[in-house]
């Protein structure tokens, strides 16, 4: 048994242990439709008509995991504040639960599909997010 008290910190990978398929699915599903949806014109149900079909074609191959992709995909004109609002969004839910101290942004994996992630451009943002927590 493993005696949590005697444990400063843990550390876990996003992607399947925080970030688990409600994340994945209301972001994709509801989250994302809504807000690109209000900036169209477009209700929820409209935006997700639209948006959805276009989604699952990228299923399951690297454009789905590209910021760049998404960003012209989604006529997204500032990327790094669309990403620090989902951070910002996905922060909210984290705070809600006594036992979430922290995550990151990013893992590290094997492979190459991490090595065009570049994330000094959004620190100033973050700093800034941040600072408004206070």
């Amino acid at each position: 048994m493993v005696d949590w008290d005697a444990i400063d910190t843990v550390l876990f990978d996003m992607d399947g242990t925080l970030l688990d398929l409600y994340y994945d699915n209301y972001f994709w599903h509801e989250y994302l439709p809504e807000k690109w949806g209000a900036r169209h014109g477009l209700d929820p149900a409209a935006a997700r008509a639209e948006l959805l079909p276009r989604l699952e074609q990228r299923k399951g191959t690297l454009s789905w995991y590209c910021l760049d992709y998404w960003s012209a995909e989604l006529g997204v004109t500032d990327p790094v504040a669309f990403y620090v609002n989902q951070l910002a969004w996905y922060d909210s839910l984290l705070r809600q639960d006594s036992y979430v101290i922290g995550a990151t942004i990013f893992n590290v994996s094997g492979g190459n599909s991490w090595e065009t992630f570049e994330a000094s451009s959004i620190i100033p943002k973050l700093i800034e997010y941040a600072q408004g927590l206070q």
